[in-house]
């Protein structure tokens, strides 16, 4: 849910920033704000890859305290992560 939330704001603030006109040039031209949506693109395909690498739910053949020892730090970075 909050890299959904992540990915529409950034894509909002695109929108913006090739809307608003700043010295005589859209703003998203101007390096400062280039630089500023570039690193929340880079966060956010960050997070989306952690998403990913947490495994899914432990099968019935591995005893559960290993598989919720697997799993949950893990799952936990990316949680706190993309939060």
């Amino acid at each position: 849910m909050n890299l959904g939330l992540g990915r529409a704001a950034y894509e909002a603030a695109v929108e913006y920033a090739k809307l608003r006109v700043q010295g005589g040039r859209t703003i998203i031209g101007h390096e400062a704000i280039g630089t500023i949506l570039a690193e929340i693109a880079i966060k956010l395909e960050v997070a989306r890859n952690m998403i990913w690498q947490v495994p899914g739910p432990p099968t019935i053949r591995m005893p559960m305290p290993t598989a919720a020892l697997r799993i949950w730090p893990l799952a936990t970075i990316a949680r706190v992560f993309t939060s």
